[in-house]
């Protein structure tokens, strides 16, 4: 496993499987919120994001993180493994709940992107998690059907634990 790409609603733990995978297997870790959120919650085009992933993707290793449809089919196309953290929306404001309750920041990820986690925020990322939820089978059904073969989804926490506690690095 060299090339791995992490999808999954916000609050799903993206940018913390993609550190922990990175680490484990000394894989760089790309979080393209950095890339398409700046200082200041300013944001770039997702067309920018699709740039710099089509330029990250033929390198011979990286995990990515992040759902920005248009870097979808190559990032399927060029990973080894995808993995789809497919939790309920319950499950996903529950975790960014609780990341707002504690001022946990995420894992990975530059200070100014969660320096903005305000009530606002917080209703704005549940918004999110809905229509990621109401929205996932036609983003992501046709290539998970496709690149089945490469493809992990996981459903619970638990199941996602186990399986990184089964990994070996290289």
């Amino acid at each position: 496993m060299e090339r791995i790409s992490i999808i999954g609603a916000s609050g799903a733990g993206k940018s913390t499987l993609a550190v922990k995978l990175g680490s484990l297997f000394d894989l760089p870790v790309y979080h393209l919120d950095c890339v398409y959120l700046k200082e200041n919650w300013e944001t770039t085009t997702k067309e920018y994001v699709a740039e710099i992933v089509a330029q990250i993707i033929p390198t011979a290793k990286w995990v990515i993180e992040g759902n920005y449809r248009l870097t979808l089919p190559d990032r399927f196309l060029y990973s080894d493994l995808v993995i789809f953290l497919d939790y309920g929306p319950d499950f996903c404001k529950k975790s960014v709940t609780d990341r707002f309750h504690q001022s946990d920041n995420r894992v990975g990820l530059p200070d100014y992107l969660y320096q903005q986690e305000t009530l606002e925020g917080l209703q704005h990322l549940y918004g999110h998690i809905d229509r990621f939820h109401q929205k996932s089978q036609e983003d992501f059904g046709p290539l998970i059907e496709k690149y089945k073969n490469k493809v992990l989804t996981f459903t619970t926490r638990e199941d996602l634990d186990k399986w990184v506690k089964s990994l070996k690095p290289f």
